[in-house]
């Protein structure tokens, strides 16, 4: 039995606690394409009218805290590597995916409904 851990598996806290621990001392990366779409998703279902992508992070940030199950989720450009990816993050269909990059920098890789 693999102790390695294979997409659907429940993500570990510490992995977590990781990705909060890089959002919330700046070692983030939003690219512009995801971006575009989650500010496009917080107008529209978080009722945010002007959000910015700091405001997008701290939500990021409070989802990683409080909302489970995050699962290892494979990764189409990156095939060697897992991300941590969050289903119905909000109740509205939020789907959220993570990953760390080669400066173990947080990316957002999906930000949509």
């Amino acid at each position: 039995m693999s102790s390695d851990p294979q997409p659907g598996d429940e993500v570990r806290e510490s992995i977590l606690h990781e990705l909060i621990e890089g959002i919330d001392t700046g070692r983030r990366l939003f690219p512009r394409r995801i971006l575009l779409t989650a500010l496009d998703y917080t107008r529209r279902h978080l009722g945010v009218e002007n959000p910015t992508d700091a405001a997008i992070w701290d939500y990021i940030s409070e989802r990683l805290r409080n909302a489970r199950p995050w699962r290892y989720a494979e990764l189409d450009d990156f095939p060697d590597r897992f991300g941590y990816a969050l289903r119905n993050a909000d109740a509205r269909g939020l789907y959220l995916k993570l990953r760390f990059d080669d400066d173990s920098r947080v990316v957002v890789m999906s930000f949509h409904d």
